[in-house]
């Protein structure tokens, strides 16, 4: 399945042993040596339905490496690059703040997973079954019907590059490098994520308001402003 075009991606499992991720981050590592095109392997939803063991290191063991430890089982590996669900129910901050430090930050990437709107008592169906949003840690969760489980998030990109720098301490720059850049690079998608000559033009302008915080003025898409 390696090619320009498809991004290998690894997560939501428990069960791989560290031998076995490695053995998968070696295949990427031979075939990238046969078409520098070829991308970094990449978890998805990173600490969600994932290991970490101090003895028996997991997914989230590999990802949150910025290199691999100078022996000859590691030799040549280079980590994959994550993604992080930034509703921050998902994920709980420290949590969060130990990827952002621990991993150069452009190796990592945020993402909404929402599925529904920030409304107490919203209801969709979710494949076959029912999700419900419900209050949360002081925000909105979505959750299948009649469970505690997680399904999605009801939070957006501009939230989430706000809580970096808020939050986190993340400089503009740097959010708008995780919130936007990053994501389009790891998925391959060149026609969008900066701003340069021959892409999309999909952007926002922001002013700050009388609490020094960022508002969303404008919104382009295609380099035309939406009404």
């Amino acid at each position: 399945c390696y090619s320009e075009d498809i991004v290998p991606s690894y997560g939501h499992d428990r069960k791989a042993t560290e031998d076995e991720i490695i053995g998968a981050l070696r295949v990427a590592k031979e075939i990238s040596e046969k078409d520098i095109n070829v991308p970094k392997p990449h978890i998805t939803h990173i600490f969600n339905v994932c290991s970490f063991h101090h003895r028996s290191p997991g997914l989230v063991n590999i990802g949150l490496l910025s290199k691999f430890p100078n022996l000859p089982k590691y030799e040549g590996l280079v980590p994959p690059t994550v993604e992080i669900v930034g509703d921050l129910e998902h994920v709980n901050p420290i949590s969060v703040s130990l990827a952002l430090s621990s991993k150069s930050l452009s190796d990592i990437c945020f993402i909404t997973d929402a599925i529904a709107p920030p409304v107490i008592g919203h209801s969709a169906k979710y494949g076959d079954r029912e999700v419900v949003v419900v209050e949360g840690n002081g925000i909105p969760r979505v959750v299948i019907k009649g469970t505690e489980l997680l399904a999605g998030s009801c939070t957006n990109m501009f939230e989430i590059f706000q809580n970096l720098q808020k939050i986190f301490g993340i400089s503009l720059q740097q959010s708008v490098q995780l919130c936007s850049f990053n994501p389009a690079k790891i998925a391959r998608l060149n026609h969008v994520g900066s701003l340069s000559i021959g892409k999309r033009a999909d952007f926002i302008c922001l002013k700050r308001n009388i609490k020094n915080e960022f508002e969303i003025e404008k919104v382009f898409v295609s380099g035309n402003i939406c009404q």
